[in-house]
C-alpha cells in the first residue's frame, strides 16, 4: 500500500540503528534512508525494517528511488515519513525542495 508523505533531505542520525550500518561507511552517494521511530521501532538493530528496500516516488514529479532501510529518524513529521540520503533526495527532487510529497511501498 502506497502513502503519501513528506519527505526531507537530511540523512545524519546517530547512532546507526541497523546491524548492516555498523560496518559500513555511506556517503552522500549512497541511495539509504531511515523509517519514522514510530514504524522503526526501538531504534535498535533488530527492527524488521533494516535493509529492508522502499520505492518512493516524488508524487510532483513522477521521479522513483529505491533505497534501503538503515536508519529510524526520531525527528521524522509522522510514522510515514522518510528521511532520504542527499543522493535518494537528489534522484526525485531538487536538492532546495527539502520537503515533497511523496508515495511509497516496501519492495522487500
Amino acid at each position: 500500500m502506497s502513502v503519501i508523505s513528506p519527505i526531507t533531505s537530511v540523512l545524519k542520525q546517530s547512532p546507526i540503528s541497523c546491524l548492516i550500518s555498523l560496518f559500513t561507511d555511506h556517503s552522500d552517494n549512497d541511495l539509504v534512508a531511515a523509517m519514522d521511530q514510530d514504524r522503526f521501532g526501538t531504534g535498535s538493530v533488530n527492527s524488521p525494517l533494516c535493509g529492508k528496500q522502499v520505492e518512493i516516488t516524488n508524487t510532483d514529479n513522477g521521479k522513483t528511488v529505491i533505497v534501503t532501510i538503515e536508519d529510524d529518524c526520531p525527528t521524522c513529521d509522522n510514522s510515514n515519513s522518510i528521511d532520504l540520503s542527499i543522493a535518494a533526495f537528489n534522484t526525485i527532487a531538487d536538492p532546495e525542495a527539502g520537503i515533497v510529497p511523496i508515495k511509497w511501498k516496501y519492495l522487500s
